[in-house]
């Protein structure tokens, strides 16, 4: 609804179906019809937010699973990494105590050579 100044008079234009009505032309019958479709129009206006709003929380929802499921596969990794890290340091420790038993039993193989090499029977 607005005012045509040319005219002084009020002008109803529907605009879904581009219907115009001069304030002179107008009846109950038409202002009912008016009435009826406006309250519609703000129905249909309501559930649109609604709907929008609805929409937008449930994006929101979304983004935030997502968020925490990439956080919990990052933690997952890292606490992965960590594991496989101290499994690696046990396997290093491992290794180094067998290279030490290696060279232990290499060296007094190498020292009992020696000894029947140079003819010494005591043990140091």
């Amino acid at each position: 609804m607005y005012e045509i100044p040319d005219h002084e008079q009020l002008l109803f234009h529907n605009v879904s179906s581009n219907e115009k009505i001069m304030e002179d032309c107008l009846n109950k019958k038409e202002i009912r019809r008016i009435a009826r479709e406006n309250i519609e129009a703000c129905e249909m206006l309501r559930a649109r937010r609604k709907c929008y709003f609805e929409k937008k929380e449930a994006h929101k929802l979304m983004m935030e699973e997502y968020a925490s499921m990439s956080i919990q596969s990052m933690y997952h990794q890292w606490k992965a990494r960590r594991k496989l890290r101290s499994q690696m340091r046990e396997l290093e420790r491992m290794r180094l105590l067998q290279s030490r038993k290696d060279q232990s039993k290499a060296a007094s193989v190498i020292q009992s050579a020696l000894r029947n090499y140079w003819g010494y029977s005591r043990k140091f």
